[in-house]
């Protein structure tokens, strides 16, 4: 099977499916307007959301821990 093209028509079978670089998740986010925070797990859950409802998901808020 070849490697489809990673874009917003790309089926989520097909996403989960191959592996990807984390820089080809960050060109997809940024194609689309999805946020580019976070490493390359976040970024591929946040592509699944979108790709499964069409919506963009906000990151998760991160706070530093005091000493």
């Amino acid at each position: 099977m070849q490697r489809p093209t990673l874009n917003k028509d790309i089926s989520l079978t097909d996403f989960n499916d191959f592996y990807w670089l984390k820089e080809e998740l960050v060109a997809f986010c940024r194609n689309e307007g999805v946020s580019t925070v976070g490493g390359k797990l976040e970024l591929a859950e946040r592509i699944r959301a979108y790709l499964f409802t069409g919506e963009i998901v906000k990151p998760e808020p991160t706070t530093k821990k005091s000493k």
